[in-house]
């Protein structure tokens, strides 16, 4: 049998794929970039005026990744992956309402900018605490929420939907509104209740 100069009857050894730190996919008009050893976080302190398990408005991604690690998605329009939303929480093939959230929105700008800086932070989740290690979303946490935040909680409605503001200490940062959004005043109004950590206004990059 001749063999062509260059070429070989043995098929060549596959080389070991190399395990890539991001996949990125397409999910309608949304890239998604997925680190697919990433576990989450599904644990961590509500802290208002600041943040959540230990992410805190106003950081940058570096700073993030600094201090948890990378997401486990990240999420931009298309030909800016990871340009507007990163979600920490576990992945979940089939979430039921009360499943953990963890979602950090960075604010607007160039590409890829690294002073980019988060501006909202939403979490949910039976995991998450109040600053003193209590509960946050659970059936009849409502009750030692008013209690920790006496004098601090402003409440309003819009149909169903209560939101209870906190306001921050005066040492926390300023211009952050803090809202645990659940049901009408009583022991479950957080039972499955989400929270809400947004700056109003950061300073420029």
């Amino acid at each position: 049998m001749a063999v062509l100069a260059g070429c070989s009857t043995q098929a060549p050894k596959a080389p070991k794929p190399t395990p890539r730190p991001l996949v990125n996919l397409t999910c309608g008009a949304l890239e998604i970039g997925v680190h697919p050893t990433v576990a989450g976080i599904s644990t961590g302190r509500i802290v208002p005026g600041r943040g959540v398990a230990n992410i805190e408005v106003g950081m940058t991604r570096d700073q993030v990744i600094a201090r948890v690690g990378p997401p486990v998605c990240e999420v931009g329009s298309p030909g800016s992956i990871a340009e507007d939303i990163w979600d920490f929480a576990p992945v979940s093939p089939d979430p039921p309402h009360t499943a953990t959230r963890l979602l950090v929105f960075f604010d607007r700008g160039p590409d890829r900018d690294p002073k980019a800086k988060i501006m909202n932070i939403v979490a949910a989740g039976g995991g998450f605490q109040l600053e003193d290690g209590s509960p946050a979303f659970g059936p009849g946490t409502y009750v030692h929420f008013a209690r920790l935040y006496a004098g601090r909680i402003t409440s309003s409605s819009s149909g169903d939907v209560w939101t209870y503001r906190v306001s921050p200490d005066a040492g926390d940062t300023s211009g952050v509104i803090t809202q645990f959004n659940g049901r009408e005043p009583g022991p479950n109004a957080l039972d499955q209740g989400t929270v809400g950590v947004q700056a109003t206004g950061l300073p420029a990059n």
